[in-house]
């Protein structure tokens, strides 16, 4: 007798459109005022993680209601414990239809460790209670990258078998007792200057689209947009780092990106600034994340509800795990690049087939050309400042 693990359907939070999630916006119990609603809005965010109180949830759904914001809603205490959990899902069942309906999904929790997917942990619990109250909205409970897993391995002393061979514990365990309607990832850096660091980048994400591919639900990714305050402490973030990043995770069938985090954060003394600072200045982050919001926004009809069909890498470097494009890929006959390589994503669309091509170094230019197959028939697509595709 064959096993079977029962696996949620994926119900876009935000149909016909690539979810853009900003993480914690908010500050305090103030949930989520129609200000910050707004201007989550003009950055082109159509979701927000939301800790809210019971006492704000109406009103934070009224306001991102009227601002087109679909949140995923978390009490603002002891979230994985399933007694404050089913109180706050009964007091948003008690809500109008209206409101409730403008929910977006539910936050659990950001990071899940080892210890959380098993069938017994309380995060599983939680889970299965939102299953048996709400089987239409996503639970989001995002996974580690493989490096950020061994390090949080190291960090509680995990031992016995190896790193890998826990890491594919910790993914069938979430596959089987999260039962993820999507695959939300954190991956290791999105610092994509130093090639080591895209050698990671790139494992990671061949090994979550196969997840996505074989298990049939999507994959969501989260984008680091932090950036110290105090010099080197961390590299400070660019325009075309933060491209990189989230076409790159477009390109390999994304379809949600997490901008992590929209406020900025204090630890061990540094100032990590986010998309706008502790008083709620925008940063110059802001700016940067807008433009590519708008981009992405500009390509749902493209992008949203796309199927991967295969990425390919050119270039002297070789990314572990990916596969090199060696002759003819979709409709491409043949491409030449410089030494460092673009990505090549043949995805396809409502039965059309689309080629995307993002650049591997974000620091300088190479030139790029393409030959197509002739019996393609192709055009190209571009987007204006402004956000209109043509």
């Amino acid at each position: 007798m064959a096993a079977t693990t029962c696996h949620m359907q994926y119900l876009s939070p935000t149909p016909g459109e690539i979810t853009l999630m900003a993480f914690s916006p908010a500050t305090g119990n103030d949930g989520m005022t129609s200000t910050l609603c707004q201007e989550l809005r003009r950055c082109r965010f159509n979701s927000a993680t939301a800790e809210v109180p019971a006492a704000k949830v109406a009103e934070t759904l009224q306001n991102c209601l009227g601002a087109g914001i679909r949140p995923f809603l978390s009490p603002t205490s002891n979230r994985l414990t399933p007694t404050i959990w089913n109180n706050f899902l009964s007091f948003c069942d008690s809500l109008r239809p209206n409101l409730q309906n403008a929910i977006g999904g539910w936050m659990l929790k950001s990071g899940a460790t080892l210890g959380d997917v098993s069938s017994s942990s309380t995060l599983s619990n939680c889970v299965s209670i939102f299953r048996n109250y709400d089987n239409t909205r996503s639970t989001s409970a995002s996974l580690l990258s493989l490096p950020l897993f061994i390090s949080a391995l190291s960090l509680n002393a995990v031992s016995g078998s190896s790193s890998e061979t826990n890491y594919r514990t910790y993914l069938e365990g979430f596959l089987e007792n999260l039962t993820p309607s999507f695959w939300p990832f954190i991956p290791f850096s999105t610092d994509l200057r130093l090639s080591s660091l895209l050698t990671s980048y790139y494992r990671e994400f061949e090994i979550f689209s196969l997840m996505a591919r074989y298990t049939g639900t999507p994959m969501w990714a989260y984008v680091k947009c932090l950036t110290a305050s105090a010099s080197g402490a961390v590299p400070q973030t660019t325009s075309a780092n933060l491209r990189c990043a989230a076409f790159s995770a477009l390109a390999y069938g994304a379809q949600g990106l997490v901008w992590w985090t929209y406020r900025s954060q204090e630890s061990g003394g540094t100032t990590y600034n986010g998309l706008v600072d502790a008083t709620g200045n925008k940063t110059t982050l802001w700016n940067m994340v807008q433009k590519i919001n708008t981009e992405v926004s500009a390509l749902n009809t493209v992008l949203c509800g796309c199927q991967l069909v295969g990425c390919r890498h050119t270039g002297t470097t070789h990314y572990d795990y990916t596969c090199q494009l060696d002759g003819e890929f979709g409709p491409l006959k043949s491409i030449t690049t410089g030494s460092q390589g673009v990505l090549v994503s043949h995805l396809c669309n409502k039965g059309t087939d689309y080629l995307m091509v993002v650049s591997h170094p974000t620091t300088a230019t190479q030139t790029i050309s393409l030959e197509f197959n002739p019996y393609w028939t192709v055009s190209q697509l571009s987007v204006s400042d402004s956000g209109v595709l043509s």
